[in-house]
């Protein structure tokens, strides 16, 4: 309180507005009661109108980003919110800052301060739209060799991306050749990587940006990170994550799987067989990566054990929509792609059940969208096109009929023009 009234009184004080900062972002410091309290006093405001009145003041720059970096990172979620209503007012002066001063902590605190306004979705474009983008690239160009400025930038940008709007990702862009240095630059830091990583996931699920983050060196990066950091759980379900979405065309399949991407998938899998995100997103790279006719796709995802690891996927997670529909289609794309390996699965009897499973847990409710049915369906009638023996092991096991009833009970009966294609299948 004392400390807030002093900044309130004494505003034309470049010292004590200055010593002010920096005392309440140590306040604040891993400390939520303190940050609440400051934020309650509209320690926030004080801030931003020192900065805005010292502008041309280096250390008070640096402190008043220090101290806004953790007030907003630890105040309570309503009041964050509250705050929020003010964010576009924060980021102002700290862009400003970054701008104007090319110093290193300032550029951390910065970046750490915009990341978390980028939690709101509603922050998004105001930030993209604000320079920060700029004031980002510019404090990582300026410091290549830092690990602290690099792998700052890459959390803002990867919390910036983070279930944005088209025309964000389209604005970040410009940003995907900073962050593939970084991430080549730190090979062994694993914020950067890690951050990075996501940054390039999130951008890639764009359609208008995907090209460009393809275009980068980005798929050679995300694999020596898998092969650097093959032990961490949550690195590897993220670059599943990426690779799955980065296998849009033949050219990236075929890019993945000319550097190894599809054993490592298959390894990551392997590796954290007990856990459903790698299990979740490394279906669903495989399922995106069998679609590839070229490069004996098919022969490299049986030779490094692929189908075990789907068919303990979907024994494991049955519950799991998601995966259960990954699972179909990867194995539905192998069985359409090579008819010798849809026959000897098909004659096995295993994935037949394990789909035939799917589509009877689909049934009974847990799973409540067509898309896990539409590719269960493909996958049995890849399987049963091998071969009369295949179309006799679906039939035993009432493998039609459970279809049938499925799609019944989904569309009451009204089966369009599309779905009776995949029934009659």
């Amino acid at each position: 309180l004392l400390l807030v009234e002093a900044m309130g009184k004494f505003d034309g004080n470049e010292r004590l507005q200055r010593h002010c900062c920096l005392a309440l972002g140590n306040l604040a410091l891993w400390n939520t009661c303190n940050a609440d309290a400051i934020v309650e006093l509209k320690g926030t405001d004080l801030i931003v109108q020192a900065m805005k009145k010292f502008s041309a003041s280096e250390s008070l720059q640096e402190f008043g980003c220090h101290a806004l970096r953790n007030l907003v990172q630890l105040t309570t979620s309503d009041q964050r919110g509250q705050s929020n209503s003010d964010a576009n007012k924060m980021t102002s002066v700290i862009v400003r800052a970054m701008r104007s001063f090319t110093n290193k902590q300032l550029h951390v605190y910065a970046c750490a301060a915009i990341a978390t306004f980028a939690l709101d979705e509603a922050n998004k474009e105001m930030i993209a739209d604000s320079r920060a983008l700029d004031a980002i690239k510019q404090g990582m160009q300026a410091f290549p060799s830092n690990e602290d400025v690099q792998l700052a930038g890459c959390l803002a940008l990867a919390k910036l991306v983070e279930g944005c709007s088209d025309d964000v990702a389209g604005m970040v862009a410009p940003a995907i050749e900073t962050i593939v240095k970084a991430m080549s630059v730190h090979v062994k830091n694993i914020g950067v990587q890690r951050f990075g990583t996501i940054a390039l996931e999130h951008l890639s699920t764009h359609v208008m940006v995907t090209t460009k983050v393809l275009e980068s060196r980005a798929i050679t990066l995300i694999l020596k990170s898998m092969r650097t950091f093959h032990d961490r759980l949550w690195f590897q379900k993220y670059s599943c994550l990426a690779l799955g979405n980065m296998a849009v065309c033949p050219k990236t399949i075929l890019a993945i799987a000319n550097e190894n991407g599809i054993g490592l998938v298959i390894k990551a899998m392997k590796s954290f067989a007990s856990s459903l995100k790698p299990m979740q997103f490394g279906s669903f790279a495989l399922q995106n990566l069998s679609r590839g006719r070229e490069g004996d796709i098919v022969a490299k995802i049986v030779a490094e054990g692929g189908i075990q690891v789907l068919l303990g996927a979907m024994r494991n997670f049955p519950l799991n929509r998601e995966l259960q529909g990954a699972c179909c289609g990867a194995l539905g794309n192998l069985a359409m792609n090579d008819r010798i390996f849809a026959n000897a699965m098909g004659v096995n009897g295993d994935a037949v059940e394990l789909v035939l499973k799917a589509i009877q847990w689909y049934q009974k409710g847990p799973f409540c969208e067509t898309l896990l049915l539409v590719r269960a369906c493909f996958c049995l009638e890849s399987i049963g096109s091998a071969s009369q023996e295949c179309q006799r092991e679906i039939l035993d096991r009432q493998g039609v009929k459970l279809a049938r009833d499925a799609w019944s009970s989904v569309l009451g009966g009204d089966q369009t023009t599309e779905t009776k294609k995949w029934v009659t299948a």
